[in-house]
């Protein structure tokens, strides 16, 4: 028997679980409006997800009324989503294309209609310099080389990850289990184009830390650039063979290809996060693509890797 458990340790990794945000948008009249925010990536169904607000108000408890949204390619209706009461989530039956550009629309009775646009990306490789010893320890240093394509702009989000798989045996049956375990907060760069989230000097050094872990090629722009950080393991796993019903561990890189939209969305939260209890500060702008409303519709192509920490075979 396999049971799957899906452990999120910050916001980013999802960006559904950022729903719960202020989003700082002014309307006209104050009139209501619809939140629509849609992630979109080849290796998955289309999905959105849906909110009503009020300007600058925390909008979860509030209703739509006959909600409905619609997936749309070249100005043609693909697909309508099905609203998942158990996930609270709309999915599709399709998946998106790469290179192909697709409007999300959302409608509600009594409210402007919504819409968005965003181009699927393909994935871009990477090579992983594998660490010379691969036993676990307190952190890994970690070596990634991206070549990145200087005929446009380019953003990314690292994205890594921690597989465990355990056994748990009675005398009748044998149970496994799997874990996905997400710990941005657990990478460490003095790399420039990671250790925050731009070059701007539009902050002095009081500035927030890449705690979406974004980048972009502006400093590597049509070149081979290798990227430098390392990741720190949980404690408990720096001995996998003491953790009782312990058999696979592994550490994965996921090197997001993600869409202007996504990128800038993360850096407004980032900042918006950083400054939050500042009050010397000013509202921080959370940036938007939708029309008519607030939200974000972006996208990711991802490449992964994964290396082996530990295998009880």
């Amino acid at each position: 028997m396999y049971k799957k458990i899906f452990i999120f340790t910050l916001l980013a990794s999802s960006l559904f679980s950022a729903c719960r945000k202020t989003i700082e948008f002014e309307p006209e009249n104050n009139e209501d409006f619809i939140i629509l925010f849609s992630e979109l990536n080849p290796d998955s169904t289309f999905r959105a997800k849906l909110s009503r607000a009020k300007s600058i108000v925390v909008y979860e408890n509030q209703k739509l009324i006959n909600p409905k949204v619609e997936i749309y390619a070249d100005g043609q209706l693909l697909e309508q989503l099905t609203y998942n009461a158990t996930r609270e989530i709309w999915l599709g039956t399709q998946k998106p294309e790469i290179n192909k550009e697709y409007e999300v629309r959302a409608y509600a009775d009594g409210l402007k209609t919504v819409s968005g646009t965003t181009t699927i990306l393909p994935p871009v490789k990477y090579t992983l310099l594998t660490p010379t010893t691969l036993t676990p320890k307190a952190y890994i240093e970690w070596e990634m080389t991206i070549k990145d394509n200087g005929e446009e702009e380019n953003y990314f989000q690292l994205n890594p990850y921690l597989y465990t798989k355990y056994e748990e045996k009675t005398a009748t049956t044998t149970t496994y289990s799997e874990t996905i375990s997400r710990y941005l907060k657990r990478v460490k760069s003095e790399d420039p184009v990671l250790s925050h989230n731009s070059t701007e000097k539009e902050f002095l050094d009081d500035s927030p830390e890449n705690d979406y872990l974004i980048l972009s090629d502006e400093l590597f722009n049509g070149k081979t650039y290798t990227l430098k950080y390392s990741f720190s393991l949980p404690y408990h796993l720096s001995q996998p063979e003491k953790v009782p019903g312990l058999i696979k561990y592994t550490v994965n890189t996921e090197l997001r290809h993600i869409s202007r939209e996504l990128y800038l969305y993360y850096k407004t939260i980032n900042i918006q996060d950083f400054y939050y209890e500042n009050p010397f500060t000013e509202p921080v702008q959370i940036f938007s693509n939708v029309k008519n409303g607030a939200g974000v519709v972006g996208s990711y192509s991802s490449y992964n890797t994964s290396i082996t920490l530990f295998d009880k075979k």
